[in-house]
């Protein structure tokens, strides 16, 4: 019989590379870190200043980090939208007062006059603040060696 080959590094992964994983026994809670090696059937990383390995059966879920992205679009949205609303409501309660004399215009004039304001605020301080962007990354499954050495297979089912 031929030897069984040597199980071989988790493709397109790179030493560097910024990764996060859940563990099996804990769905919850991922683990971020840079890549450092991939010995065999596991992942070494530097987490938090400390070095971690993880065998490959044991992750249920992988991902690679592609950057971060600016929030700066929903910053401009929520902001335009809320003092939007904000400035409508206040040129609603003008048209309703006696003590000004203004028509329906100045609801519509408040709500966009308050909607570029919150927009142009939201947009500044969702620019400072910024979203790292994950991918999911498959593992492929392991050969696994049967009880007299041989190859074999392995079956598992979640609920």
């Amino acid at each position: 019989p031929e030897p069984i080959p040597e199980p071989e590094p988790v493709a397109s992964l790179e030493t560097g590379d910024r990764l996060r994983f859940r563990t099996e026994d804990d769905r919850r809670t991922w683990v971020e870190g840079s890549l450092l090696d991939q010995p065999g059937e596991s992942l070494t990383l530097l987490a938090d200043g400390d070095t971690i390995s993880v065998r490959l059966q044991d992750i249920e879920r992988l991902q690679i980090s592609r950057g971060t992205k600016s929030n700066a679009g929903k910053g401009a949205l929520v902001g335009g939208f809320f003092v939007g609303v904000a400035g409508a409501g206040a040129g609603a309660a003008m048209a309703n007062d006696d003590f000004f004399d203004v028509g329906g215009e100045v609801v519509v004039g408040m709500a966009v006059l308050g909607a570029a304001v919150g927009a142009l605020l939201g947009g500044s301080i969702g620019s400072i603040s910024e979203t790292e962007q994950w991918e999911d990354h498959k593992i492929q499954p392991a050969l696994i060696t049967g009880v007299r050495g041989e190859p074999g297979l392995a079956v598992a089912w979640r609920f």
